[in-house]
């Protein structure tokens, strides 16, 4: 099918639930059945959850036509994601977050904006209201769309997976890779972004995303530096094409704003601050992070981050961390 002027997109959306409190589930599932300006269908993967009002409000809401609701074991939220996109009838996805929500007037505005662009693979909108302005970019591959949206100031992040719309044909035999636990829709956008042939983008914000403390990304976790380890091997084998940010974004994104917080500069750490520096210094020299550390050129770095570079060069990993937080 290909959008016609005047015709609805068909839209699967897909929510991965666990253990998500009924008030947020049906606000994030409301926000999507009020949008007008789409066909859609709600595929709700429930990745077994054991909250009764979860699983009650999921039994509640699956009467209702145009939601789908599946039940699954506990497999994580890239193996629900990858369960929505096979069980998914639409020509395009958007994945939402169960704690997240849809801004309905907002959303409707993108589609009718995107759709003017019959043949694009991936639409991008915002989830920052800092500028909110309905500006339209749109370019042939990622480095062009990239380059204009930095011209315009407008703010878009390319690698996660809520603030986007995906035409389904670019996903097939692509899946979120269910191995690693860490970023897994940096891995699973990289890999799409070899294949997206025409984007478009829209500076309208349209979707709430909700920091959620107890989420995995943002928990304490004594193995978080083994898990983004993980996670930067598979991103290596895509990097090529990663348009200068690949060893960027695993150092100061991964590293100091992920690794540091979630398992060496955490209060449930409870060892001194000199032993945390060690701690901190060891994972940053040993592999994959020292090669990217290695790898990175000083001239691409902003300069809060060749403050931090530097510290981090001469050990002085807290100061650095410390810096990367303080802007």
């Amino acid at each position: 099918m290909t959008i016609v002027e005047g015709e609805f997109m068909f839209i699967s959306f897909i929510i991965p639930v666990y253990n998500t409190k009924k008030e947020l589930l049906k606000r994030c599932i409301d926000s999507i059945a009020s949008l007008k300006e789409c066909a859609k269908e709600i595929i709700v993967v429930d990745d077994g959850s054991y909250l009764q009002e979860t699983i009650d409000f999921e039994n509640e809401i699956e009467e209702r036509d145009e939601i789908k609701v599946f039940f699954q074991q506990n497999k994580g939220p890239s193996a629900a994601r990858n369960a929505g996109i096979n069980k998914s009838t639409g020509e395009y996805i958007v994945f939402v977050d169960s704690d997240d929500y849809i801004i309905s007037d907002n959303f409707d505005q993108i589609l009718i904006s995107v759709k003017k662009f019959k043949n694009f693979d991936i639409a991008y909108f915002s989830h920052s209201n800092i500028r909110g302005l309905n500006t339209l970019i749109h370019g042939n591959n990622m480095r062009e769309l990239i380059a204009k949206t930095k011209a315009n100031g407008s703010v878009f992040d390319y690698w996660v997976i809520w603030g986007k719309v995906y035409r389904k044909e670019i996903l097939q035999n692509v899946r979120f890779n269910e191995k690693i636990k860490y970023c897994e829709d940096v891995l699973f956008n990289m890999i799409l972004n070899e294949k997206n042939r025409y984007s478009v983008a829209v500076d309208i914000q349209g979707v709430v995303h909700e920091y959620n403390s107890e989420s995995l990304c943002n928990r304490y976790n004594p193995m978080a530096s083994k898990l983004f380890a993980d996670t930067i091997v598979e991103l290596a084998k895509y990097s090529k094409n990663s348009y200068g940010g690949f060893y960027i974004k695993c150092i100061f994104d991964f590293y100091f704003m992920h690794v540091l917080p979630l398992q060496v500069f955490n209060t449930e750490n409870k060892a001194n601050l000199l032993k945390k520096n060690k701690e901190a210094c060891n994972i940053l020299f040993s592999e994959p992070y020292y090669r990217a550390f290695s790898s990175l050129h000083f001239s691409d770095l902003s300069n809060r981050r060749k403050i931090a570079y530097l510290l981090a060069k001469i050990k002085l990993v807290y100061l650095a961390y410390v810096v990367m937080k303080s802007f």
